[in-house]
């Protein structure tokens, strides 16, 4: 038979256990929300203690304080819609009028989130952002050399020899010869009405035949209505588009501070939608407009 002396020693024994036990146990409930690291995953214990469960952040790193497209692993540049789902939504932002002091911040941002984007150039006295637009993997577009109404559209033949000035600027410039082009005022511009009558119609058929791509829009940014007019009114129009193929017309030019301004806005908000944000390129969708001259 166990001596009494023997059994109490046993049994203060077994009570110490049985405490530090519950203080372990108390410790544990007492985190009612934590993260733990395990295997490059972060898990968050949420609930109460009789309901914790595990929930993966499916994140291998921590969130940094801005997420961009990039972190998310959606980088666009350089991509096209071959290298997409077939079902993807794509947005491409589109840029008139530059190169301008303007756009070294656009190219910042796109660079930020990992977006492609187009820039239908001019003539423009920041030369240096040519080959920029092109080192950044951005698609290099013809606009107009000069965006004059009054001359380009005066004849098929002067469109062309401007077209040809700013394809050979381009090309002295940064090495492409780019076939990309957007008629100053799109396809359905009227002001050409009233210039050459019909202009539109046969420029429309040559410039293909001539081997170009012309590009209109199907979303309309509105900061074309004004200098600098309020960056919520631009993204308020950027943002209220919802086809799965977006070609948004923006400018880029010295006195368009607020888009760039609404930009990472802009590109945040189709983030969120799951866009993709593509470069155009020749076989991309074109958006034309129906021709009205």
């Amino acid at each position: 038979m166990m001596n009494t002396s023997f059994e109490k020693r046993i049994q203060i024994c077994f009570r110490l256990l049985l405490v530090l036990a519950l203080c372990l146990t108390v410790t544990a409930c007492s985190r009612n929300e934590a993260t733990v690291e395990q295997s490059g995953q972060f898990m968050e214990i949420i609930g109460t203690p009789d309901e914790q469960h595990m929930m993966y952040n499916p994140t291998t790193e921590p969130p940094t304080e801005e997420p961009t497209i990039a972190t998310l692993g959606t980088n666009c540049i350089g991509l096209t819609e071959k290298d997409l789902p077939e079902d993807a939504k794509v947005m491409y932002l589109t840029f008139d009028d530059g190169p301008s002091s303007n756009t070294p911040k656009i190219l910042d941002i796109l660079d930020r989130y990992g977006c492609g984007a187009t820039f239908f150039v001019m003539k423009s006295d920041y030369e240096d952002q040519y080959k920029n637009i092109v080192d950044h993997g951005h698609s290099i577009a013809l606009h107009t050399y000069s965006h004059d109404f009054e001359d380009v559209y005066e004849s098929t033949d002067n469109y062309f020899a401007d077209l040809e000035r700013i394809s050979n600027v381009v090309f002295d410039k940064t090495g492409v010869r780019s076939k990309l082009i957007r008629f100053p005022g799109g396809s359905s511009n009227t002001r050409s009405r009233s210039i050459c009558e019909g202009i539109m119609t046969e420029l429309v058929d040559e410039v293909e035949e001539r081997g170009y791509a012309y590009f209109d829009w199907n979303a309309d940014s509105e900061d074309a209505s004004g200098n600098n007019i309020p960056s919520s009114r631009i993204l308020e129009a950027s943002t209220s588009y919802t086809q799965n193929k977006i070609v948004l017309l923006l400018h880029d030019t010295n006195q368009k501070d607020t888009t760039v301004e609404a930009l990472p806005h802009i590109i945040e908000h189709y983030i969120d939608q799951g866009y993709y944000f593509l470069s155009l390129n020749e076989n991309s969708p074109t958006a034309h407009h129906g021709v009205l001259n």
